[in-house]
C-alpha cells in the first residue's frame, strides 16, 4: 500500500519545503483579498436525529461506514452499533444483559474486507465481526495500540496504522502480524478521479500512494476528499484548504487556505474534522457545527454557509460538534457528532416553515395565515384576519409588517391577497379595495354602470382575465369590471346574479373562468357572451360536497376541485373543451389514499404532480407512481408545522417553483423538484420464513417442499436501503399463482391457503414509479397428500430393489476379496499391517494434504488395489477415512501442546494436513463427537480450572 519510506520522506522535505512556509503565507494573504465578498450564511439544515434515547449505544460519535449489505456502522466512545435503517445492534462493554460486547472507550477506525468481515480499531487495538455468529473479536498483539487508519491491501492483508508511526500488516488466513517499515501515521484516505489512492500522514503530510508527490499543510490533517473535477480539499486543525488538479503535479505546489468568514470584516479558522464533496459543494464537519462551501464551476468556493443545532427545533443538526460526515451509495448524509447521529435524506422531501416569534422581530406577524400571494420582485404576502399582512422579502427574509396603525389600511381583518399581470398586488379588507403601488397602499373605489359606487364592497376574490378585464366577488355576485384609471373600477357586466359566497378564481388554459363557491364551482366563459355552468350534487353524482374551495389545473391541462368532502378530477378531453357542460367528475376521498376530506389547497407542479393541503396536513398526488405510492402524507417529522390548513392560504410563486402553505399555525413552503429522485434499488434479504407456524432458515435461492395445503406462510425481509424507511416500496409475487406483483411498503407479508402446486415466490425492492429492482426466489413445491403417499410406496420399493442389489453386491465382492488375498496368509496380513502401522506413525506422511493410495502403497512396497483391500476387509475403514484419523489426533497433540496459540483452528488444521475446512469438521466430529472450537474452548476450561 504505502511504499515511501521514513529516509525517502524525510529527504524529500528537506529538498522540497525550504521556502514552503512564506510561500504559503503570501498566499494566505492572497487569498483573503481575493475571497473578501465571500458570503457567510446561516442556512437550516432539515435533518433526522439518532441518540440513546432512541437505543444508540451512547451519544458520542467518532466514525460512520456503510458496509456491503447496506448497514450503517457507527463507532464512537464505550461502544459500536449496526443499523439497517429500522433496528439497531449495539456491541458494548460487558453486561450481564447483553451477548454482544468488546473493550475499550474510544473507537475511531473501521473498514470491511473482501469476505464482508468488519475490522475495528481503538486505543486498545484491532477488532473483527463475525456475520454469522454476530461478535465482535480481539486480536490479540500488544504491539497494536491507538489505531489512527486501517485499509484493506487484497483478499488476505489489513494494513494496521497507529499513532507514534507505527504500522502493521496483518494476514487473515494466516492469523500472523508483521511490522511495517513505514514510520508514518496515516489518518485517512480518498480516491482521485482517475483511481489513485491519496493519505494523510502525520505532520499534515498529504501524499499520493507510493509517495510522490508530496504536499504539506502547515496544519494536522484530519480527513480529505476530491470533488469530481479532481480538486484536493482537506480539513486540518486550522480550517479547510484546497489543492487544484492542475497543481497536483507540481512539487512546489501548496495548498490554499479557504476562508470560513464570520463576520463582515474578519477571518477566523475552524478545527475541522471531517470532509465530504456532495452537489456542488464541500461539506466540512467542525467543531461548531457544519460548514458547507459552494464552488462554482471551476471549483473555487464562493459561498459558505453554516449549519446549527437550533434547541428548540428537533429536525436541526443534533450536536454542533461534529467528528465525521459520511456521503453513501444512496446520497444520504451521515453526520457523526458528540451528540448523536444526524442524517440528511435526499428522498424526503423537507418543509421549511414562517412562524410568528415573539422573541424575535423579524418574524411572521401571526400565525393564523389566510389570503396569500406573491409577486415578481420575489416578495411573498401573508395575510391574516386579526393582525393585517406580512411582506416576506425571499432575497433577504425580512418582514414588513403593514396593518390599520401604520398604513392606510383600515381594518386589519384581511379577506383576500391577490397579484395582477401588472405585478400591482390587491388588497381587499371587510370594507374596502386597496392596491400597493411600491410605498404605500391607496384605496380603489368601485362603481356600477350608473358611475356611482357600489353599495357594497364586501369582495372575496378577485382575478385578471388575460384580456385585461377584472373580475371580482362581491355580496354572493360575480362582476366583470372594467379599470378606467389608476384607481377606479367600472362595473361592465354582473355575470352570476345569485351564487353561493365565491371563495377563489381560477383560469384555465382555455382562458376560462372557474369560481369556487359555497354552492358549486362556476366555469365562465367570456367569449360566449359571459354563459356560464355550476358544477355540484344536482349535476355530479360523485359530489359530496357544494363547497368548493379550491381549484387548480395540472400539467396536462385537466381541471381539479378541492371540496370540504373530498377532491375531484375531470380530464382535458374534446368535451372539456367543447361541451363542458357535459363532463364528468372523478372523486378521490379518504378511502383512496387522502388523509382528510376537507381539502383547502390544490396546486400542481411541473412534473404533473398535485399538492393538496387539508386539514390533516399535506398530500401529495402523482399520478405517474403505482397505486400504493400515489399519495404522499408529510407529518410533523417532515418539517409540517400544523395539520390545519386554511382555504385560500395556498400560493405557487412559478417563478422558483416553491408552493407555499397558510394554516393556523404559521407558513410552510417547499421547493419542489424538477425531476423525480431516482435511486438505486437495493437488494432485499429474507431473516424470517414460517410455513404454518415452523420457522424455516432460507437463503435467497432454494426450494422448500411441503405436504398438503399450507394454512399460512410468514415472510419478513430486511432492505439493504437506509432511505427513509416509510417512504421505501417493495414488491412480492408467488408465480404459479399470482399474474401481477403485489407492491407493500411494509417489510413483511403474509400468505394464506397456499393449495398444491409449484411456486416461486419473488421478493424484490421497487420504486414508486413501478420499477423492479433484483429479486431473490424461493421455490416452493406443495404436494398433495395422495401424491407424497404414492411417492412413499414407490420410494420403499426402490430401496427394497436397492437393498436387494446390495446384497448381492456385497457377497459377490465378499469372494472376490477372498480370492484377492488369498495368497496372505494370517500372519502375513498382520505383518502387513504393522508396517502400515509404523510407516504412518514414524514417516507421517499424512502430513502430506496431497498423499494419495498410491503413495502411501509404495511405501508399503505393496499395490494401491492391496492396500485399498487391506484397509476396507482387514481394518474396516476407507483410505481418507484412515488418514484423516491420523490427522485429527495430530491436530489434538499440537493443540494441547500450545503449537496453535498464534493461529487459528484453520490454520492448525492445514499444517496437520487438512485442507477443506469442511472435511476437517465432519473428520473431527466422526473422531470426537464435537467440534474443533468446542474441543478447543473444552481445553480452555480445563486450563482455567486447573
Amino acid at each position: 500500500m504505502i511504499q515511501t519510506t521514513k529516509t525517502k520522506l524525510i529527504n524529500f522535505y528537506l529538498s522540497e519545503f525550504g521556502t514552503a512556509k512564506i510561500s504559503c503565507r503570501l498566499i494566505f494573504f492572497a487569498v483573503m483579498l481575493s475571497f473578501a465578498q465571500l458570503v457567510c450564511a446561516n442556512d437550516h439544515l432539515r435533518v433526522e436525529n439518532l441518540s440513546e434515547k432512541d437505543g444508540l449505544f451512547g451519544d458520542t460519535l467518532h466514525k460512520l461506514y456503510r458496509d456491503k449489505a447496506g448497514n450503517l456502522w457507527i463507532i464512537g466512545v464505550n461502544g459500536v452499533a449496526r443499523y439497517d435503517g429500522l433496528n439497531i445492534v449495539n456491541y458494548v462493554a460487558p453486561d450481564n444483559d447483553l451477548e454482544r460486547f468488546v473493550s475499550g472507550w474510544q473507537f475511531a477506525e473501521i473498514t470491511e474486507d473482501n469476505n464482508g468481515t468488519i475490522w475495528l480499531g481503538n486505543e486498545q487495538g484491532v477488532f473483527f465481526w463475525n456475520s454469522k455468529e454476530d461478535s465482535l473479536t480481539m486480536l490479540n498483539d500488544e504491539r497494536i495500540k491507538r489505531v489512527t487508519y486501517l485499509e484493506v491491501e487484497n483478499d488476505s492483508s489489513i494494513y494496521i496504522s497507529c499513532s507514534g508511526k507505527k504500522n502493521f500488516r496483518y494476514n487473515i488466513n494466516a492469523a500472523t502480524l508483521m511490522a511495517g517499515d513505514e514510520e508514518i501515521s496515516i489518518k485517512a484516505c480518498a480516491i482521485d478521479p482517475a483511481g489513485n489512492k491519496w493519505y494523510t500522514g502525520s505532520e499534515g503530510k498529504v501524499f499520493r500512494e507510493g509517495g510522490s508527490p508530496l504536499f504539506r499543510v502547515n496544519a494536522t490533517v484530519n480527513d480529505i476528499c476530491f470533488t469530481p473535477q479532481g480538486s484536493l480539499f482537506a480539513a486540518a486543525g486550522e480550517g479547510v484548504f484546497f489543492l487544484n488538479a492542475a497543481d497536483q503535479d507540481e512539487q512546489n505546489a501548496s495548498f490554499t487556505l479557504v476562508p470560513l468568514e464570520r463576520g463582515k470584516s474578519r477571518f477566523i479558522t475552524e478545527h475541522t474534522q471531517s470532509i465530504e464533496y456532495a452537489n456542488g459543494s464541500i461539506w466540512v464537519g467542525s467543531r461548531r457545527g457544519l460548514i458547507q462551501i459552494i464552488l462554482d464551476e471551476n471549483d473555487n468556493p464562493q459561498q459558505v454557509k453554516y449549519h446549527y443545532n437550533h434547541p428548540n427545533d428537533q429536525f436541526s443538526l443534533v450536536s454542533n460538534q461534529v467528528n465525521d460526515i459520511l456521503l453513501d451509495n444512496e446520497g444520504i448524509m451521515w453526520v457523526a457528532t458528540h451528540g448523536g447521529l444526524s442524517k440528511l435524506d435526499p428522498g424526503k422531501e423537507w418543509f421549511h416553515c414562517l412562524r410568528n416569534d415573539p422573541m424575535v422581530a423579524n418574524s411572521l406577524h401571526v400565525n393564523n395565515i389566510y389570503p396569500m400571494t406573491g409577486d415578481r420582485k420575489g416578495n411573498m404576502w401573508f395575510g391574516s384576519f386579526t393582525s393585517g399582512i406580512a411582506r416576506y422579502n425571499t432575497h433577504t427574509s425580512q418582514f414588513t409588517i403593514y396593518n390599520a396603525n401604520n398604513s392606510k389600511l383600515n381594518k386589519d381583518f384581511i379577506r383576500h391577497l391577490y397579484t395582477d399581470n401588472e405585478d400591482n398586488v390587491w388588497v381587499s379588507t371587510n370594507e374596502h379595495l386597496y392596491f400597493f403601488d411600491g410605498v404605500s397602499f391607496m384605496q380603489a373605489t368601485i362603481l356600477n354602470a350608473e358611475k356611482k359606487p357600489l353599495k357594497s364592497n364586501t369582495i372575496s376574490a378577485i382575478v385578471q382575465h388575460p384580456d385585461g378585464s377584472y373580475w371580482m366577488g362581491i355580496d354572493n355576485r360575480i362582476f366583470k369590471l372594467k379599470r378606467t384609471s389608476r384607481a377606479t373600477f367600472v362595473v361592465e357586466k354582473k355575470v352570476v346574479t345569485r351564487t353561493g359566497y365565491i371563495i377563489r378564481f381560477f383560469i384555465d388554459h382555455h382562458q376560462r373562468i372557474w369560481a369556487a363557491s359555497y354552492s358549486g364551482a362556476y366555469l365562465i366563459d367570456p367569449r360566449s357572451t359571459y354563459s356560464f355552468i355550476v358544477f355540484n350534487k344536482e349535476n355530479q353524482s360523485s359530489f359530496r360536497s357544494n363547497t368548493v374551495q379550491a381549484i387548480a389545473e395540472d400539467t396536462k391541462g385537466n381541471i381539479w376541485l378541492g371540496t370540504m368532502n373530498g377532491v375531484y378530477l375531470t380530464s382535458n378531453d374534446s368535451i372539456f373543451q367543447y361541451a363542458p357542460e357535459k363532463v364528468k367528475f372523478r372523486g378521490y376521498f379518504e378511502e383512496d389514499g387522502l388523509t382528510s376530506n376537507y381539502v383547502t389547497g390544490l396546486m400542481a407542479d411541473e412534473n404533473g404532480t398535485m399538492w393538496l393541503s387539508s386539514w390533516k396536513g399535506i398530500t401529495k398526488y402523482d399520478p405517474h407512481h403505482i397505486p400504493l405510492c400515489r399519495f404522499t402524507h408529510y407529518a410533523y417529522a417532515d418539517g409540517v408545522i400544523s395539520e390545519k390548513f386554511n382555504r385560500i392560504a395556498y400560493f405557487k410563486d412559478k417563478y422558483n417553483n416553491t408552493f407555499y402553505f397558510g394554516g393556523i399555525n404559521g407558513v410552510n413552503y417547499i421547493t419542489t423538484h424538477t425531476d423525480s429522485i431516482k435511486h438505486e434499488l437495493k437488494k432485499v434479504r429474507v431473516t424470517e420464513f414460517s410455513v404454518d407456524g415452523e420457522r424455516l432458515i432460507v437463503d435467497d435461492q432454494m426450494e422448500i417442499n411441503s405436504v398438503g395445503t399450507i394454512k399460512k406462510i410468514d415472510v419478513s425481509f430486511s432492505s439493504a436501503s437506509l432511505l427513509s424507511p416509510k417512504r421505501q416500496v417493495f414488491a412480492w409475487k408467488l408465480e404459479g399463482c399470482d399474474e401481477d406483483w403485489n407492491y407493500i411498503n411494509t417489510r413483511s407479508f403474509s400468505l394464506e391457503n397456499v393449495v398444491p402446486g409449484n411456486y416461486k415466490l419473488k421478493i424484490c425492492a421497487a420504486s414508486p414509479q413501478g420499477d423492479l429492482g433484483s429479486a431473490i426466489t424461493i421455490d416452493l413445491v406443495v404436494e398433495s397428500i395422495l401424491v407424497q403417499a404414492m411417492k412413499v410406496i414407490v420410494a420403499l420399493a426402490i430401496l427394497l430393489v436397492l437393498l436387494i442389489l446390495v446384497y448381492r453386491r456385497y457377497q459377490r465382492r465378499k469372494q472376490s476379496v477372498k480370492y484377492a488375498l488369498s495368497g496372505l496368509s494370517d500372519d502375513k496380513t498382520e505383518l502387513l499391517i504393522a508396517k502400515l502401522q509404523e510407516v504412518m506413525e514414524e514417516h507421517k506422511p499424512y502430513l502430506n494434504p496431497n498423499l494419495t493410495a498410491g503413495e502411501l502403497a509404495a511405501l508399503l512396497e505393496i499395490s494401491s488395489v492391496k492396500l485399498s483391500q487391506l484397509l476396507n476387509d482387514s481394518l474396516e475403514t476407507k483410505f481418507y477415512e484412515y488418514i484423516n484419523h491420523f490427522r485429527v489426533n495430530e491436530f489434538i497433540q499440537r493443540l494441547e501442546g500450545g503449537e496453535g496459540a498464534n493461529l487459528t483452528l484453520m490454520g492448525l488444521a492445514e499444517q496437520c494436513g487438512f485442507t477443506s475446512k469442511s472435511t476437517f469438521y465432519r473428520a473431527f466430529n466422526r473422531e470426537r463427537g464435537m467440534t474443533p472450537a468446542q474441543f478447543a474452548k473444552s481445553l480452555k476450561g480445563d486450563s482455567s480450572s486447573d
